[in-house]
């Protein structure tokens, strides 16, 4: 019996098991509008990201987009650094589809990678657009890497979902409407304060959809929940001696007694 290296054999039990090494590709702008068209929702990137620490060693983790073209991303490579100083500016490219050109920057990289890396086993890429169908069965079939991909919910390509080894819907809960109550309520507070405002179903949903750069849908959504559970109501307002228009109503007892809303919100 050889007990030579006994000792080390032993320790080697106790060891933690080294992960994976990964190299992360992501797609901003498809989890940017993806979420705030959707859901009306900011990416939470340190939570993505940690999430992947924990299961991978991460060598790069690279963030596109076109970052000075897009007035409501310029604020947006302050959030990615605290995760990853790569950050890929696409919009210095030139290309009449701002968007192809961000993902032929993308795919390029990608590319480039997987000849950089050949003992990377995994690839990450957050993306939901069909165009990386291709590069993904690249790495799987030619690089014998194996492909992990997230998306935004609803905004995925099928076939590239099916491509990847492994696909992660996100967010991976169910957004409630609710969520979007105090948006609505405090447009109802302000209005009972200027009765001189009319407040109609559409003109709210306009109104708190713009000022919170969300989808009129989801607000849609939420002030017919609301209505459904009496949180608010319709009633009929007469703005001149033969015109009449249905305005929204608060119950403010019911949004009170739900925490909802206090009278000094």
């Amino acid at each position: 019996m050889d007990i030579s290296n006994i000792g080390e054999r032993i320790l080697n039990r106790f060891r933690k098991p080294q992960k994976e090494r990964a190299l992360v590709f992501v797609d901003y702008e498809h989890w940017f509008f993806g979420y705030k068209n959707l859901f009306g929702l900011k990416p939470n990137i340190k939570e993505w990201y940690d999430s992947i620490c924990t299961r991978f060693q991460v060598e790069e983790a690279f963030f596109f987009a076109d970052f000075t073209g897009i007035p409501v991303l310029k604020d947006e490579p302050g959030h990615i650094r605290t995760v990853s100083d790569s950050i890929i500016e696409t919009g210095n490219f030139a290309g009449k589809n701002k968007k192809d050109m961000s993902d032929f920057v993308m795919l390029d990289y990608i590319y480039r990678k997987a000849m950089e890396y050949p003992d990377v086993k995994y690839f990450v890429l957050f993306t939901g657009d069909g165009h990386f169908q291709s590069v993904v069965k690249f790495l799987r079939n030619k690089c014998e890497k194996k492909v992990i991909q997230y998306g935004v919910k609803g905004c995925c390509s099928k076939q590239l979902c099916d491509a990847a080894l492994e696909h992660y819907s996100v967010p991976t809960e169910d957004i409630k409407p609710s969520v979007y109550y105090p948006m609505i309520i405090e447009r109802l507070d302000w209005a009972a304060k200027h009765p001189e405002v009319i407040v109609t179903f559409m003109n709210t949903v306009r109104y708190v959809s713009q000022r919170n750069e969300i989808s009129e849908a989801i607000i849609i959504q939420a002030l017919n929940q609301m209505l459904d559970s009496d949180l608010i109501c319709k009633k009929r307002r007469r703005v001149d001696f033969n015109n009449s228009v249905l305005v929204l109503s608060a119950n403010w007892d019911k949004l009170q007694e739900c925490g909802l809303w206090s009278p000094k919100s």
